[in-house]
């Protein structure tokens, strides 16, 4: 792995996995592991309160048990669906972040790209061609006026 936009590319997009992987584990913890509480008389029925359908079928099931074992499936159901739902989401996440990454690395890398090709326009026979200034960062800047300065001193060395 040589090309420097190869490498970006996979350090961005690492990057962007990383963040929406850790996003995803909080909040599987937060909503998914956090409800492991078992369900209680109380809590089912401060929940049934503001639910009539919810109320009514309580008032018709008088075991508690059994309600509580829906509760504890539906809870289960959830952790699955959630699961489920996060490895069909990492794929299209992985490649659209891979495609986002490499977008920003030709963008970065474009300044580079232009002082490589002007190098190569460049040849013994044309000494006195200069890389054109190019607006950049501090780096490609340094870089474009230290090697026209390297192509002034080689010039005048060839015409004295």
């Amino acid at each position: 792995m040589r090309s420097l936009k190869i490498k970006l590319t996979v350090f961005i997009t690492s990057a962007i996995f990383f963040v929406v992987s850790l996003f995803a584990i909080v909040l599987y913890i937060a909503t998914v592991l956090s409800t492991q509480a078992p369900i209680t008389r109380e809590d089912l029925e401060r929940f049934a309160s503001k639910r009539p359908e919810i109320e009514i079928f309580i008032k018709r099931h008088k075991e508690f048990e059994k309600v509580v074992e829906l509760g504890e499936e539906i809870k289960e159901e959830q952790r699955i669906v959630y699961a489920r739902t996060l490895f069909l989401l990492l794929p299209p996440i992985i490649l659209l972040s891979a495609l986002g990454s490499y977008g920003v690395a030709t963008l970065f890398l474009r300044p580079i790209e232009e002082v490589t090709a002007n190098i190569r326009l460049m040849g013994s026979r044309n000494l006195s061609q200069r890389i054109p200034e190019i607006e950049s960062s501090e780096e490609v800047e340094f870089l474009v006026k230290a090697f026209n300065a390297l192509m002034n001193e080689l010039e005048e060395a060839f015409i004295a």
